[in-house]
Formats: C-alpha cells, structure tokens, sequence
C-alpha cells in the first residue's frame, strides 16, 4: 500500500516532514508562505496564495489530485 502525506504549511519548520520522507511513498507541500526549497524526490511543493486556511489546501490537492487516487493508497492530511 503506498503512503502518501498532504501537509498544508504556511512558514513553520519542515523538517519532521523531510526526516519521515524515507516511510513515505509521496510527500505534497502546500505551501503559502516564504519560497520553500526541498531536495528530496518524493517531496512535491506546491505554492498557494494565502487565502483560506488548511482546508483551502487539502480542497485544492482533492480537486486536482482526484483521478489519480488509486483505491490501494493511504493519504494522511
């Protein structure tokens, strides 16, 4: 089964989201703030504007992300 985590961040500290890449299959970052650099392939970022909270993120992976879901997958939010 593949593992998969959605993270929605606006300017906090990433870095227990790159130490547990290795038990991930695919990391997404929304990310609303500062420009944010990660060199880890299975770490996607994605820049948002600021607007919404949390939710505005997890909404806008489900709308693009939709049809690639496969039913053996586990995302965590």
């Amino acid at each position: 089964m593949n593992k998969n985590l959605i993270v929605a961040r606006y300017n906090e500290d990433i870095s227990w989201v790159i130490n547990s890449a290795h038990m991930l299959n695919k990391i997404i970052i929304f990310n609303k703030g500062d420009d944010l650099q990660v060199d880890c392939p299975n770490i996607v970022v994605k820049s948002l504007p600021n607007i919404g909270r949390e939710s505005h993120s997890y909404l806008t992976f489900l709308t693009e992300y939709y049809d690639t879901i496969q039913s053996d997958e586990l995302y965590a939010f």
